[in-house]
């Protein structure tokens, strides 16, 4: 019975603890909607508003409500200067925090907003409408200054705890440059937490009618307005944005096409501690370019990594495509603790240069001049800001591409490293690459300060047949090339550039043919029909291999100590190829046999190229023709040509001297 009794009584005391909560709750909610109802507080907005411009508010209603939560709801809020309209809001909402009003404080749950409106004009003089109206001695505004000095977390408590916005539109105008821009938040929030120091935003809407999207939670570690106390993340989002509605891009571009032309952006920036920044660029594309080199889709994605405790900078993932003609892979790193040393990689498929030039024209030949954005005193002003006392950043660069053309020219397999030291010079270390049938590997320096280029080009088996249908030219000169060279080009601008080239190479040619005017030997072959030598034969000269070395210097060609074994004879000899054209050049020719072994032939190569003739020294042909008149025969043939041997190599020797230098031989043989 007493536990009966026990029951009822407290299931008494716990219905009358329940009706003496909702009566609490529902005299509380009175109190608050007889706060909410009071003038002052109706008046709160503009009262705020006033304390911070000189501007004139006006709204339509002000109500406030208790359920399903303490609100006041302003519908028609509208900000003008001398009855110009700055701003308007059709409806905006505070939600209050209960809680807050036991602790004598006012703070606002959530801010919503929808469809509204507001223009900001920049004016002639720089002023910006609202910046200009702001009350600088404001009590307010130093209050709330000082508020934001103090830390994040006041400046957070003083924020809605929401902020939400639904279709609210913002309008730019610049008075000089006349452009104007829509700014569209289809939906934006934020939502600060005070005690965690915590931010979140989204933002859905679009800018000139381009799309994006963006979203954001960014976490301070301490009350401090250092961004390096802060990790987090942010995510950026373009969508179709064309290109010919973002600023006056089409006036800086005036001979191309963009009215089709897009681009897509997705990027992702991650902090997920104090040292480590994160940025992953997903995805970026250009597309629809007409009347440029990017008429076909362009591409980019890259992972970035910044240490900003060791000073560093990684890069990894990085590609760029280039339609499809030439695509990158890159990787690196830099560290400003390891002597200011870029380290990259480039591979590459394929890279074809003239579209990449076409597009660097097309990209450097902006006319920014024609841009409302760009004047020439801020472009100078831009320009002059360097820092002289910066260290020079170098940079260690190895490459593995497999493809790389220019025109006609095919280049394949480049593998090399490339050192770039700003401060100093450009060090080719080693680079090996195919072409033309051949291997060529290159090595030297480019001296920045002299504008120099020093290589050494390394050529072995370099097919010349295709070296001469690269240049669109009759061959005059077959066989596989290997040579050594050591060449200085002046790069300074102006001038000819074959007057800026200087060095020395030494070559050989083996398996080849002398064609056309470079038949040096073609006199030999009509001279074999005369005297029944074994030689060459017709218009070409075959030959087993072919060597010399040749110097360079302001477009004159030296060409030293060249030797050529042939088929049935071999030769010796040089000469000059001057600057302009003319040439000047002497061989001597030994045919085989027991003849040849005993009289050389002297071809004189002499003319301006391409009407350049080879013929037999007219000396040793006077010679030959004495010797064959005195001895007759063979023998007198045979005579005639050693002592015409002898008396050719000084050219301005006369026919008397051919005749003395016969006399002496025949005297050795008969006397």
């Amino acid at each position: 019975m007493a536990k009966k009794w026990i029951w009822v009584l407290s299931t008494v005391v716990i219905g009358l603890v329940v009706i003496g909560l909702v009566v609490t709750v529902f005299v509380i909610f009175l109190g608050i909607k007889t706060i909410l109802d009071q003038s002052e507080i109706k008046n709160l907005v503009q009262n705020k508003i006033r304390a911070y411009f000189e501007l004139d508010v006006e709204y339509e209603t002000i109500e406030s409500n208790i359920f399903p939560y303490p609100a006041i709801q302003i519908s028609g809020l509208k900000i003008s200067e001398n009855k110009a309209e700055l701003c308007y809001l059709e409806s905006l909402n505070l939600k209050i925090d209960i809680v807050s009003l036991f602790e004598n404080k006012l703070v606002i749950q959530a801010l919503q907003i929808k469809n509204g409106k507001s223009k900001i004009t920049k004016f002639r003089n720089g002023d910006l409408s609202l910046v200009r109206n702001f009350k600088s001695d404001s009590e307010d505004l130093k209050s709330d200054k000082e508020r934001i000095e103090e830390g994040p977390k006041t400046f957070f408590e003083a924020l809605p705890l929401v902020v939400q916005i639904e279709n609210f539109e913002f309008f730019w105008h610049d008075e000089t440059t006349e452009l104007s821009n829509k700014l569209v938040f289809q939906k934006l929030e934020i939502e600060s937490s005070p005690n965690n120091l915590q931010l979140k935003t989204i933002i859905l809407g679009n800018l000139d009618g381009n799309q994006f999207g963006y979203e954001s939670e960014i976490q301070l570690t301490e009350n401090n307005w250092d961004w390096k106390l802060a990790t987090g993340e942010a995510k950026i989002k373009l969508t179709d944005w064309n290109l010919s509605t973002i600023g006056d891009l089409n006036n800086i571009f005036p001979k191309t096409d963009l009215s089709n032309s897009k681009i897509n952006l997705d990027l992702k920036l991650k902090k997920p501690d104090l040292t480590q920044v994160h940025l992953n660029i997903n995805h970026v594309s250009i597309t629809g370019f007409k009347n440029s080199p990017l008429e076909a889709e362009t591409n980019f994605k890259s992972d970035l990594t910044f240490d900003t405790n060791n000073l560093s900078t990684k890069w990894k993932n990085t590609e760029v495509w280039f339609a499809k003609h030439s695509n990158f892979q890159i990787e690196g790193d830099y560290s400003s603790n390891n002597n200011h040393l870029i380290q990259s990689s480039v591979v590459s498929d394929k890279i074809n240069l003239d579209k990449l030039i076409l597009l660097k024209d097309y990209v450097t030949r902006i006319d920014t001049a024609k841009s409302k954005y760009f004047s020439k005193q801020n472009v100078n002003n831009e320009n002059n800001k360097t820092n002289r006392n910066a260290e020079p950043i170098k940079i260690l660069l190895t490459t593995n591409i497999k493809e790389f053309s220019k025109e006609k020219l095919q280049i394949k397999n480049i593998v090399g490293k490339i050192e770039i030291n700003p401060a100093h010079n450009v060090q080719i270390h080693s680079l090996h690459c195919q072409s033309f049938g051949g291997n060529i590997q290159l090595a030297g320096n480019y001296y920045i300060q002299k504008q120099s280029l020093h290589i050494k080009p390394n050529i072995k088996h370099l097919n010349l047949l295709s070296l001469f249908s690269y240049l669109d030219q009759d061959p005059i000169l077959l066989g596989n090339l290997d040579s050594e060279s050591d060449l200085i080009i002046s790069l300074k601008p102006g001038g000819d550039f074959l007057d800026k080239l200087s060095g020395t190479t030494n070559f050989k040619i083996s398996d080849g043919k002398l064609l056309g005017y470079a038949n040096f030997i073609k006199p030999v072959a009509e001279l074999g029909k005369i005297l029944n030598f074994n030689g060459p034969k017709g218009e070409s000269t075959e030959f087993q291999e072919l060597t010399g070395d040749i110097i360079f210097e302001n477009q004159n060609l030296n060409l030293k100590s060249i030797k050529m074994l042939g088929i049935g004879l071999s030769a010796e000899g040089g000469g000059v190829y001057s600057k302009s054209g003319k040439i000047d050049m002497k061989f001597t020719v030994a045919l085989s046999g027991f003849v040849g072994k005993m009289i050389k032939l002297p071809i004189l190569y002499k003319g301006v190229y391409g009407k350049n003739i080879a013929y037999i020294d007219p000396i040793w042909l006077a010679s030959v023709y004495t010797g064959t008149i005195f001895l007759g025969g063979p023998a007198g043939t045979m005579v005639g040509g050693i002592a015409g041997s002898g008396a050719s190599e000084t050219v301005d020797k006369s026919i008397d001297s051919a005749k003395e230098g016969l006399n002496k031989v025949k005297s050795f043989f008969w006397d």
